[in-house]
């Protein structure tokens, strides 16, 4: 009670500017009430005029849509109802009911990406350890139809440039080399240091997990492991391999000169097709989605997170400047930061190259990692939000059926408000001057436009009049 009194005391302000005014609310028992309200929030006059059945109201509506404030109305509710379902379905065309229907269908998309994740794991560590000799063919053909589905999958938002990034180079470079070229130690060497340092770096800068049911989060961690796992098996003579030696280790052209070459050559492909190629595309349309772009933005990741702070200390950014995409500085500062980056994490690969156990170590750290992050996507994350995306689906249903099927919320301000208008309108009533006339105007108007209510007592109950012209609004909000 103290939460109704509240809200009473709350709208009294709105509704001294109402003075004077003739008043017709429908209260939550279907009874039409008549009220006026003073300066003060006094109820003036009050008075049940009937008690509506659904029938009544029904019948009130179609000849209310019948008259300009029913159109309206009409027309608003018909645009509430298509942005309900653009925000649910995102297609204002598209029932929501129907929309329901097809949730079965993403559970299964999901289960289906999940069954085909957990598989690939379990077939890559059979063949890793049981038959390494077959794993460069199933690499290819994973990898291969992995990149085909995020194509795809990047087109449909513009993201498919993400495609000239850096891992998707070396994954290229390492199929031509294992698979064309096996023999080439020097181009071997150059794709072992990038691979086992900046791919495998890149792992955990760019937060890869392992989410099964994901195709996108599985599909970026093989684009940064299977490379890397790949070169190991060769490494190590278990993909059998004349050119290298169990023995043999890296020197300093091995470590820098080579990779930085190969790096070199991806660095100069990937300004020529941004800058030159694509440079007015890119320029007219902001809808399209490059690694440079996505850091620029992405205040989360931590390649952004580490480059703004050193770029703040060193005065190249004021201490509230921000990246922009589009100028030279930033591109320039990325430019210098990849390459730095590069440089520090190619630093541990002779160590690695030089020991068998220390790279084991190192690729199960990183791989653990991912299923690290993979268990707490689904724990803490994925769990509620999976469970979420259906809750405000079907509280959305619920919401645009009471909508539809209940219409009395928005009655309440817009139909109910114009209740006595509209009878009288269809009617072709027309109430005297004085107040209280027309009081007794509109109750006739109302029960002669009522037919079902005459055939049925049951539908139309008469109140008395409330004597008492001074009680309170918090008094008479109780029987509202």
């Amino acid at each position: 009670m103290a939460g109704v009194t509240d809200l009473v005391k709350g709208t009294k302000e709105k509704l001294s500017n109402l003075t004077g005014n003739v008043f017709h609310v429908v209260a939550e028992n279907n009874n039409l009430i008549r009220l006026q309200i003073d300066s003060t929030g006094r109820v003036l006059y009050d008075k049940t005029l009937a008690r509506l059945n659904s029938e009544t109201l029904e019948n009130v509506r179609t000849r209310l849509a019948e008259t300009p404030i029913g159109s309206t109305i009409s027309e608003a509710k018909e645009k509430g109802q298509r942005s309900w379902r653009k925000a649910v379905t995102g297609n204002p065309e598209k029932k929501i009911r129907d929309y329901m229907k097809e949730v079965p269908q993403v559970k299964f998309a999901d289960k289906l990406s999940f069954t085909f994740g957990v598989t690939c794991i379990i077939f890559t560590e059979f063949l890793a350890l049981r038959h390494p000799e077959y794993f460069t063919q199933f690499y290819i053909g994973l990898i291969t139809l992995l990149l085909s589905y995020r194509y795809i999958d990047y087109s449909a938002s513009k993201s498919q440039l993400y495609m000239v990034d850096f891992c998707y180079f070396m994954n290229v470079s390492v199929i031509l080399q294992t698979g064309l070229y096996p023999d080439c130690l020097s181009w071997y060497k150059a794709n072992y240091v990038l691979c086992m340092g900046c791919l495998m770096a890149a792992i955990i800068m760019w937060n890869n997990s392992l989410v099964f049911h994901s195709l996108d989060k599985l599909t970026s961690f093989c684009l940064h492991a299977f490379p890397c796992l790949n070169i190991h098996l060769h490494r190590w003579g278990l993909i059998t391999c004349q050119a290298i030696k169990l023995d043999d280790s890296l020197s300093l052209k091995d470590i820098f000169i080579l990779p930085l070459l190969l790096y070199t050559v991806w660095q100069a492909a990937y300004l020529v097709i941004t800058e030159v190629l694509l440079a007015h595309m890119l320029e007219n349309d902001p809808d399209w989605v490059t690694s440079m772009r996505h850091l620029a933005v992405d205040k989360k990741n931590g390649m952004h997170i580490l480059v703004t702070k050193v770029a703040r200390r060193i005065g190249v950014f004021k201490r509230d400047e921000v990246f922009d995409s589009s100028t030279l500085k930033t591109k320039l500062i990325f430019v210098v930061a990849q390459v730095i980056f590069t440089l520090v994490t190619i630093l541990p690969t002779p160590f690695l190259y030089s020991s068998y156990n220390l790279s084991c170590v190192y690729i199960c750290i990183i791989f653990g990692l991912c299923i690290w992050r993979g268990g707490s996507y689904y724990i803490e994350v994925f769990s509620e939000r999976y469970k979420l995306k259906f809750v405000k689906i079907d509280k959305q249903v619920k919401k645009q059926e009471s909508i539809s099927e209940d219409d009395h919320s928005y009655e309440d301000h817009e139909l109910f408000n114009q209740i006595v208008d509209a009878i009288n309108e269809a009617n072709d009533c027309k109430p005297d001057a004085g107040e209280q006339q027309t009081c007794d105007n509109i109750h006739e108007c109302y029960l002669d436009n009522t037919d079902q209510a005459e055939r049925d007592p049951d539908t139309v109950e008469e109140y008395s009049s409330t004597p008492d012209s001074e009680r309170s609004w918090e008094e008479i909000s109780t029987t509202l």
